[in-house]
């Protein structure tokens, strides 16, 4: 176990940047009753909507909206602070104590996912919308985008257009890593993941990604071992018996490379 500093932190304490924060991973996003009608469209609401709209604006849910300034954790729904509004969400984490919280969507599902064209438009303006509104929320409360997969083609079209704008988790089983994948990830290198990630890994292992630079460094570690070069700035003068340490660590170096550059070769 690592020693405390004067602080009484440890370096396994540094490695998780959220101690003593709360994480909120099942978290809902509503949206007000005319939002979600907007972006549903042609794809055809459900009873959701108009049951939405009999009591957004009502005494209670006035009511139930201002109590929740003062009783955050008690007011639930739509009538919760920050149940649509990423300013007011942000607020209402900063009440209850959570510094970021994963948004499942409450009430917009089954039309963005049936099989026709106007439920993957639907699909679009929902993605579009959600990854505007997590922008809004700081990146505090992410809210996932819908991947409609009635249409494999146009789903992964769709999911590297909604990464590409900086979207912050998806849904859909397709792929092996749902929630709060990072873009830009493996900007210095890393391993790409079993399944359907950013791009397919078929393997059933995770693989090394490499940046240009990385692989340009390992063919070239590669190559001069190969042609017989020296090691670099490497100095020693240890001898075993009447042979130098230097000519013995050479040939294993330059055996370990050549093995190197066949696997290299073979990618």
């Amino acid at each position: 176990m690592a020693s405390p500093d004067a602080g009484g932190r440890t370096s396994e304490d540094e490695a998780f940047p959220f101690e003593g924060s709360l994480l909120d991973c099942d978290g809902h996003l509503y949206m007000e009753p005319d939002v979600m009608a907007e972006l549903v469209g042609a794809a055809g609401s459900s009873w959701i909507i108009d049951s939405l709209r009999e009591y957004a604006g009502t005494d209670a849910d006035h009511a139930a909206r201002e109590r929740a300034r003062t009783d955050t954790w008690s007011v639930k729904g739509i009538s919760a602070l920050g149940s649509c509004d990423p300013v007011d969400r942000v607020d209402a984490l900063d009440k209850m104590g959570i510094h970021r919280q994963l948004l499942f969507p409450n009430t917009v599902l089954r039309e963005l996912r049936v099989d026709t064209p106007a439920a993957l438009e639907a699909s679009r303006r929902y993605n579009d919308y959600v990854i505007d509104w997590t922008r809004r929320a700081a990146d505090r409360a992410r809210a996932v985008c819908q991947i409609n997969m009635s249409d494999h083609g146009w789903s992964i079209t769709e999911l590297q257009r909604v990464v590409g704008k900086g979207a912050r988790g998806y849904r859909d089983k397709l792929f092996g890593s749902w929630y709060g994948f990072q873009p830009g990830k493996y900007d210095q290198g890393g391993y790409l993941r079993p399944g359907m990630n950013l791009a397919f890994n078929g393997t059933g292992r995770p693989e090394p990604v490499l940046t240009t630079q990385q692989l340009s460094a390992l063919q070239g570690a590669a190559a001069r071992g190969s042609d017989g070069a020296s090691l670099g700035d490497l100095s020693v003068n240890v001898w075993v018996g009447n042979e130098q340490i230097t000519d013995i660590a050479r040939a294993e170096v330059i055996n370990s490379q050549g093995q190197l550059i066949q696997v290299i070769n073979a990618t």
